[in-house]
């Protein structure tokens, strides 16, 4: 992924919002070569590709860290899927935290960038099929009001940021820790996808670059798209000509129009959203096709679909796009960073 200016506005304000709180920046993303006619067609973008960030501990491969040893990669839990009586026309609302989640078939698709797009990263690279099994996954990302009834029993840690303002129990939770995350998805009886899971939920089997389509624009015919750093975001490098009715975050769901192929929401904008693997600039070139869940030790963790704090480039959503990869180290948290759970179809897992 490129380093957009949000990079830089972060760094300016959460040491004000928690001194104590180190902020990781994100890393490059990757894709590969292909044959463009095994591959649905494209929009090809007129527009020049965004300017690249100098070389920065994270636009590459992360460093190793003397005298310590990486982190091991953590078994996904086993559990059963939602009783059939529970289902309705492919959706589950569970009983735990009334999160609402949809099916996501079995079945391939192609996950990475293709080689000749402008905007790519080397992350992203090479575009390669992937066979996922049957899941679940939650249509939205976690609420502050979902996560209250973790906190309060107990099972899930305080944001590192503390509580959000009053009255936003529907927005997404912000400032929590991938282990925080984790921790949330397991007593709720799930799991956080994995990194090729999320990119499934948001771009299907079509290869499209965004959750709605090819086209990186904020607005269609039945109104935004997604919740970005527009008119009401207090940066220098703000998109003027878009109101998103925001200056940050917004409520969860708030963007239908910008739903993905399965009826997921927020894909795009509003936060970033941890994702179970490990970070590997290099994760795409290797031959783990069939339920990947990356490497087995790490030092950051993947997330994914850009947040509040990205703008738009040339009328381009560059950082947005739903292979765009970023990471954070798992024991930090952001201000424009959160999650959403998954469970295997099969229980399998």
């Amino acid at each position: 992924m490129s380093l957009g200016p949000a990079t830089s506005r972060l760094l300016r304000t959460l040491p004000a919002i928690f001194p104590c709180l180190l902020l990781a920046t994100w890393l490059a993303g990757c894709q590969p070569a292909v044959t463009a006619a095994t591959l649905p067609p494209e929009v090809a973008s007129a527009t020049p590709a965004p300017p690249q960030p100098a070389p920065t501990a994270s636009s590459s491969p992360l460093p190793p860290t003397p005298g310590a040893a990486p982190s091991p990669a953590s078994p996904l839990p086993t559990a059963g899927p939602p009783p059939e009586e529970e289902i309705l026309d492919g959706f589950w609302t569970s009983a735990v935290d009334d999160a609402q989640l949809v099916l996501i078939p079995a079945g391939r698709f192609r996950m990475g960038t293709l080689a000749d797009f402008l905007g790519r990263q080397p992350d992203e690279l090479p575009q390669h099929e992937v066979m996922l099994d049957a899941f679940w996954m939650d249509v939205l990302e976690v609420s502050w009001g979902q996560y209250q009834r973790c906190t309060d029993a107990g099972a899930c840690p305080a944001s590192l940021l503390g509580p959000p303002p009053p009255g936003q129990d529907d927005y997404p939770v912000w400032g929590v820790t991938w282990h925080a995350a984790e921790a949330y998805c397991a007593w709720a009886g799930r799991r956080l996808p994995t990194e090729a899971e999320w990119e499934k939920a948001a771009r299907g089997t079509d290869a499209r670059r965004y959750p709605w389509g090819w086209v990186g624009v904020a607005e269609s015919s039945d109104g935004l798209r997604l919740n970005l750093c527009d008119s009401n975001c207090e940066t220098d490098y703000h998109t003027v000509s878009i109101d998103d009715g925001y200056a940050e975050a917004a409520p969860v769901g708030s963007f239908p129009a910008g739903a993905s192929p399965y009826g997921m929401l927020d894909m795009a904008g509003n936060l970033w959203e941890w994702t179970a693997d490990w970070y590997d600039s290099r994760a795409y070139r290797g031959n783990d096709r069939t339920n990947p869940t990356g490497p087995e030790n790490g030092r950051a963790k993947v997330i994914r679909g850009g947040s509040w704090l990205e703008a738009a480039w040339q009328g381009q959503l560059w950082n947005l796009r739903a292979t765009n990869r970023a990471w954070m180290p798992p024991e930090r948290g952001s201000v424009d960073l959160g999650f959403r759970c998954a469970l295997s179809a099969a229980g399998d897992d």
